[in-house]
C-alpha cells in the first residue's frame, strides 16, 4: 500500500515538473519585457539561420536603437532559439548579466559604424552576410574574395598563360597579367601561343647588350631584364605558378650558331618556397640529346654569390660561373646557362669557367637558350 502511495506521489511530481517547465519554456519564448511590450507572441515556424559572431567589430554590439524586441531568456542556446522563430530577426544582442536577448533585423555594417561598446556580459551574433560572385565567408564574418579572385569587387584573375588561351583572351604573343592561386597579387609574364602555349621562364641570346646575370640573392628572387632579350623571371614567381593545381613541363631549347636545335623536357616541374631554398624538382624528364644536366641537381637549392647553398666545400659556384642557379658538389654541375654568353665567330667554347654552356654540347657553345613553363595539359600543335 505504502509503494503504490510513493508511485502516485512520483507521478504527480513529474507531471508538476513537466507542466512548469513547459509554462515556463513559453514565457521565456512568449513574454517580452513590459517597458517595451506587453503582447503575447505566437510563433508559427522555425526558419533556418546560423549565427555566427561578428568578429570584425571587435568587442561591441549592434546600438539599441537598432533591437525591435528583447525577450527573457536563460541562455545563449535560448536566445538564438527565439531568432530562430522570428521571420525578422537576423541577428541578436545576448546580455548574459540581465537574462535578455535583443533581437534585430539588421547587420553590423562592414565599418561598425552602427555598432556601440558591449557590456561586459553582452555579446552579439548575426546571420553571415550573402556572399556574391567570386566572394567567401571570412573568419571574421565578413565576405572576402575567394581564392583566385581579387579586387573590388571581387573579379577573377587568370592563374597562368594557359588560363588566356583556353579563355579565348589573348590576341598574339605579349605580355599578359596573371595571378596563380596562392599569389597576394597579380603580375605580368610573357606568353606565347603560336604551336603551343608556353610561358617565358628565361631567355638567353647572343646580342651586343647582354643583361647582367651575376647578380645578388633579391634579383634571382624578383626577376630581372626584358622578354626581347636576357630575361629572368624570378625564383618567387616560378613558385607561385608551379604551385598551382595545374602541372607543367620546364622546356629547356639550346640553339646553337649552325640554327642547330636541342630540346630538353622535365614532366612535373616545381620550385619550392624562399625558406626551403628554392629547391628545383621534376620527376621525369623526356630528352632530345645525350645527356641530363639537370638531373644531378634534383632537390639542389638555388645558389647566388651573395646565398650559396651549393653543397660545395670552399668553393661559392656561382661566384666562379658569374651567375645564379641550382648547382650542386665541387664541380657545380654539367650545366650554366646564366654566365656570360661569349661572341665567338666560329661557334665554339671560350674555355673560360664563368661562359654559358650544357654539357653534351661538347665544344659548341649555346647561341641561343631559352626556358619555358609548358602547361601540362596543353595541347601541342
Amino acid at each position: 500500500m505504502k509503494s503504490t502511495k510513493s508511485a502516485r506521489l512520483l507521478t504527480v511530481l513529474v507531471v508538476f515538473c513537466i507542466t512548469v517547465r513547459f509554462l515556463t519554456t513559453q514565457e521565456i519564448i512568449n513574454n517580452t519585457t513590459p517597458a517595451q511590450d506587453n503582447t503575447t507572441t505566437t510563433f508559427t515556424g522555425i526558419y533556418r539561420k546560423h549565427l555566427i559572431q561578428a568578429r570584425y567589430c571587435g568587442n561591441q554590439v549592434l546600438q539599441e536603437d537598432q533591437r525591435y524586441r528583447t525577450v527573457w531568456v536563460r541562455s545563449k542556446i535560448e536566445c538564438v532559439a527565439v531568432c530562430r522563430l522570428d521571420e525578422d530577426c537576423v541577428s541578436i544582442v545576448y546580455d548574459k548579466g540581465q537574462a535578455q536577448c535583443h533581437l534585430a533585423d539588421s547587420r553590423a555594417f562592414a565599418n561598425c559604424t552602427n555598432m556601440e561598446p558591449a557590456e561586459p556580459a553582452a555579446s552579439f551574433y548575426q546571420e553571415p552576410p550573402p556572399c556574391g560572385y567570386g566572394e567567401t565567408l571570412g573568419p571574421l564574418g565578413l565576405c572576402i574574395c575567394a581564392r583566385g579572385f581579387n579586387g573590388t569587387p571581387c573579379v577573377r584573375y587568370f592563374h597562368d598563360c594557359a588560363d588566356h588561351y583556353y579563355h579565348g583572351n589573348w590576341l598574339g604573343d605579349d605580355e599578359y597579367s596573371i595571378q596563380p592561386l596562392d599569389s597576394p597579387e597579380p603580375f605580368g609574364v610573357f606568353c606565347r601561343f603560336i604551336a603551343n602555349v608556353r610561358l617565358h621562364v628565361m631567355v638567353r641570346k647572343k646580342n651586343k647588350n647582354q643583361e647582367d646575370f651575376n647578380r645578388p640573392w633579391n634579383d634571382y628572387r624578383d626577376g630581372f631584364g626584358r622578354y626581347d632579350r636576357d630575361f629572368w623571371i624570378g625564383l618567387e614567381k616560378l613558385h607561385l605558378i608551379t604551385s598551382a593545381d595545374r602541372s607543367y613541363k620546364l622546356r629547356v631549347t639550346i640553339r646553337l650558331i649552325n640554327d642547330t636545335s636541342i630540346v630538353h623536357e622535365y614532366n612535373d616541374f616545381k620550385v619550392s618556397d624562399e625558406a626551403s631554398g628554392y629547391r628545383l624538382f621534376f620527376n621525369t624528364s623526356v630528352l632530345n640529346g645525350p645527356d641530363d644536366c639537370l638531373l644531378p641537381l634534383l632537390d639542389a637549392k638555388f645558389s647566388t654569390y651573395d646565398h650559396d647553398k651549393d653543397e660545395a666545400a670552399n668553393l661559392n659556384c656561382a661566384s666562379v660561373r658569374k651567375g645564379g642557379w641550382w648547382y650542386r658538389g665541387s664541380g657545380c654541375g654539367s650545366c650554366s646557362p646564366h654566365g656570360i654568353l661569349y661572341k665567338r665567330s666560329d661557334g665554339k667554347l671560350q674555355g673560360e669557367q664563368d661562359e654559358v654552356f650544357w654539357s653534351f654540347l661538347g665544344n659548341a657553345a649555346p647561341y641561343k637558350l631559352n626556358m619555358y613553363l609548358v602547361p601540362g595539359d596543353a595541347v601541342e600543335e
